[in-house]
């Protein structure tokens, strides 16, 4: 099934899915994005998307795709910078170490939901304050979970990755496939 709808405003999501050959109907959930209480980030970021697909609902004629992304490193969530100090200490913490990327995601079709969720481990090259200086300048991490984005100059920035390298950029595409694979049977 090609044609779905995307219950996300992310740009990267959209970009991901269209180049893997999805048509899109695109809807902006209204939802509570408020990191629940207790419980692992996986189970945060499933509750998140749940909570999207919610707002958007469960259609008859295509599947409605949900997602939520964390980046969870030393036990808590790495979020977007709110400016570009922020961003330096970010990538501060990030130098010359692992953290996690987690995606949950949920697709909702016919009356059911299906969800699953991604991690992917990413380590960081040991960065010099060149480096960072010079990354901030280009802007790329400004919006970005961790002031980094790794499909364009940030890529320069990781050593290695262990899992899905379309998770880091927002969506888990095979997994997604897989799961809307799951529920058209």
């Amino acid at each position: 099934m090609k044609n779905i709808i995307l219950a996300s405003a992310s740009p990267r999501r959209r970009e991901l899915l269209t180049h893997a050959g999805f048509s899109l109907t695109i809807v902006n959930p209204d939802a509570d994005e408020t990191w629940p209480s207790g419980g692992t980030p996986e189970e945060a970021v499933m509750e998140i998307a749940r909570r999207k697909l919610n707002a958007v609902g469960l259609h008859d004629h295509l599947p409605v795709l949900a997602a939520d992304t964390v980046v969870w490193q030393h036990g808590e969530a790495i979020g977007k910078p709110t400016d570009r100090d922020h961003a330096r200490r970010m990538l501060r913490q990030l130098s010359g170490t692992c953290h996690t990327v987690i995606t949950g995601f949920c697709v909702g079709y016919r009356g059911r939901i299906l969800q699953e969720s991604v991690k992917t481990e990413v380590w960081f090259r040991p960065l010099s304050n060149d480096d960072i200086e010079d990354y901030l300048a280009t802007g790329e991490g400004d919006d970005k979970a961790g002031s980094y984005a790794v499909q364009g100059i940030g890529a320069g920035l990781v050593d290695r990755i262990e899992g899905s390298y379309t998770n880091i950029i927002g969506l888990p595409v095979r997994e997604v496939i897989e799961l809307l694979k799951k529920i058209n049977q």
